[in-house]
């Protein structure tokens, strides 16, 4: 017999990096840095990959109304990530982001709030 997995190792990466992006989007939500935090373009960049993580991994740019949480032109960016309405309904991870790239999204915000101490 194989000693081979059978273990899924992208679900468990998917399931990995949304758990990722709802804990680190809380954990800064609900912390003393939310109202220092809330325009850093990382964090708004965040919010739309926890949104994805919380609507089954699959970006949701609609709000209950059926309109729009972005302009038509309007672009979220993070690094050379760009989230735009043409990704509506589509999958976050493993497909747009990684969970590598989960990891350092988390560390250019720990690094922030690092410096938020500092000042």
């Amino acid at each position: 017999k194989s000693s081979t997995s059978r273990m899924n190792i992208l679900d468990s990466m998917i399931f990995t990096g949304k758990a990722m992006a709802l804990l680190t989007y809380d954990y800064v939500l609900n912390s003393q840095y939310q109202d220092k935090i809330v325009q850093y373009p990382p964090f708004i960049f965040l919010k739309f990959i926890r949104n994805a993580s919380a609507h089954g991994n699959n970006f949701n740019l609609k709000n209950e109304d059926g309109e729009w949480k972005l302009g038509e032109s309007e672009q979220v960016v993070w690094k050379e990530k760009i989230i735009t309405r043409a990704l509506h309904g589509r999958p976050a991870f493993n497909d747009f982001l990684t969970m590598i790239e989960m990891f350092l999204l988390a560390k250019d915000l720990s690094d922030e709030l690092k410096n938020l101490d500092k000042r």
